[in-house]
């Protein structure tokens, strides 16, 4: 693969989950990382569609876009054109909300829509908003320990409303909407899940997901993998040492660069236990 954009992005702090959740871009040349979060990464994402566009060429968007990101030096806007992002994720959470789920599920759509590449590294929790990021990164090079568990669930309102449907029922105007909108959310969860594995029969994962939603008190439509199962139906790997895997992906002056981030540092030795 061609030399390409590197962007670190952990999500670890249950105080820091959202869009403005902390991003590290790796300078191809300088290898300076420049800190960023995921609603300017998104935006970055935007652009470099746009300038890739060979058709339909809108120059004033382009502008609108650059002046936003305070982007100056012309080599940048290059970068962005020629280079194919390559997404790194080191995901230690539970929580988050729908907006940020939603941003992750698109930031890795664009990502390898773009010819990109995803790398995710799973620490003990990858839950809610970070175990949407974990399920629908590229399914090739997900890893994850022995004591990782992932899960996804409705959110707070929803789960709320099918916790008291009884309740609601007579005094919600939009009950039925509503009902709906949540039949389709928990089709989406379970299609969610079933598509990160990379097994031709996925029968018996289809069973363990029909058997955690039709337990009556899983109001949440929670559906929980733990390490044995991420490796039983092929959605992740064992990785024991996340040093060694990232030695394996990044040369040496990108790996001392990203060992520099603070925040990938702290969640390689604090998520995992490693033998470097």
């Amino acid at each position: 693969m061609q030399e390409s954009l590197k962007v670190h992005v952990v999500i670890q702090d249950p105080d820091n989950l959202g869009p403005k959740a902390q991003c590290f871009i790796q300078h191809p040349n300088s290898k300076q990382n420049q800190t960023t979060n995921l609603e300017q990464l998104y935006t970055l994402l935007t652009l470099q569609d746009l300038i890739r566009d060979q058709i339909n060429t809108n120059r004033r968007l382009i502008n609108q876009l650059i002046n936003k990101l305070g982007i100056q030096n012309p080599s940048s806007i290059a970068t962005l054109k020629t280079k194919p992002l390559e997404l790194f994720y080191y995901l230690d959470a539970d929580g988050g909300d729908q907006s940020l789920s939603d941003s992750l599920i698109s930031i890795n759509e664009r990502v390898l829509q773009n010819s990109g590449r995803i790398h995710t590294f799973a620490g003990p929790k990858a839950c809610g908003s970070a175990g949407f990021g974990f399920l629908t990164s590229q399914a090739t090079s997900r890893y994850h320990t022995l004591e990782t568990i992932t899960g996804i669930s409705l959110n707070m309102l929803e789960t709320y409303f099918v916790s008291h449907t009884d309740e609601l029922e007579s005094d919600f105007t939009l009950f039925d909407q509503m009902g709906s909108l949540i039949r389709r959310k928990i089709t989406k969860l379970k299609d969610t899940v079933i598509n990160s594995s990379q097994l031709q029969n996925k029968s018996e994962l289809i069973n363990v997901i029909e058997t955690q939603l039709s337990d009556p008190q899983n109001h949440s439509s929670t559906i929980i993998l733990d390490s044995n199962q991420l490796i039983e139906y092929n959605i992740s790997t064992l990785s024991l040492n996340y040093y060694e895997q990232l030695n394996q992906i990044l040369q040496m002056s990108e790996l001392e660069a990203t060992i520099c981030i603070q925040q990938v540092y702290d969640f390689l030795n604090e998520s995992i236990i490693t033998t470097h």
